[in-house]
């Protein structure tokens, strides 16, 4: 069997923290298992209603080598309500942020709002990710759409289908490549910024309520 290609470098060696965000059923606990998929295909299902964090060491495998990452769900489901230490327990020492929502308007900006959150403690990778994108919503945004949203607050944006595996492919190779290259550009959003941190950033309206700590969503 042919070695897998590594890239140069210290980075080459490192465990990259992808730390997993979003809104109640969103899809979070399901994207998780398909990146743990990609490392133990018999990697156990996330189980409903989980209290305690899933941490899944994947190494993500790109056409420019291996990229080692530790993928992390800290199973707190409303984290527009998340506690600051919640938060510091959430941000410790993470290299990407995956914000997880819904293929809408009033999903992602909910999820800017948490973006917005993060940012209060820290900067790093950023990828916005509307989820579900095979479910055909009437009130669906369109990719490009997306971007000037993830523009809005300097991160990444892609539309997928957590349970269908659609673009999840795309997903794990631009985590790949910007966690190794983090100063190119994708959709001409460069993907680290040292966005200003704010006091307080607007809440939406439309914000959805939820419990804060526990739940699965699919």
């Amino acid at each position: 069997m042919k070695d897998v290609k590594q890239y140069k470098g210290v980075e080459g060696h490192k465990t990259f923290k992808v730390t997993i965000i979003g809104l109640p059923k969103s899809g979070k606990s399901t994207l998780l298992y398909q990146f743990a998929k990609l490392s133990d295909p018999f990697t156990r299902q996330p189980g409903y209603f989980e209290t305690l964090r899933d941490e899944r060491p994947v190494t993500l495998q790109t056409s420019g080598g291996a990229v080692n990452c530790l993928f992390i769900d800290n199973n707190i489901n409303d984290y527009a309500n998340a506690r600051p230490d919640q938060w510091q327990r959430i941000i410790a020492d993470t290299d990407c942020l995956i914000c997880m929502c819904e293929c809408n308007a009033a999903s992602v900006q909910q999820a800017q709002y948490l973006i917005q959150i993060f940012r209060q403690y820290q900067n790093c990778l950023t990828l916005l990710v509307a989820n579900k994108s095979d479910d055909y919503d009437p009130d669906q945004i369109k990719q490009g759409q997306l971007d000037g949203y993830a523009s809005q607050v300097g991160a990444v944006g892609l539309m997928i289908s957590a349970v269908q595996g659609l673009n999840f492919d795309h997903l794990q190779f631009i985590i790949a490549d910007l966690l190794m290259n983090p100063r190119q550009k994708y959709g001409n959003i460069q993907a680290v910024q040292s966005m200003p941190k704010r006091a307080q950033p607007n809440r939406p309206k439309n914000l959805v309520p939820g419990g804060a700590m526990g739940g699965c969503c699919m």
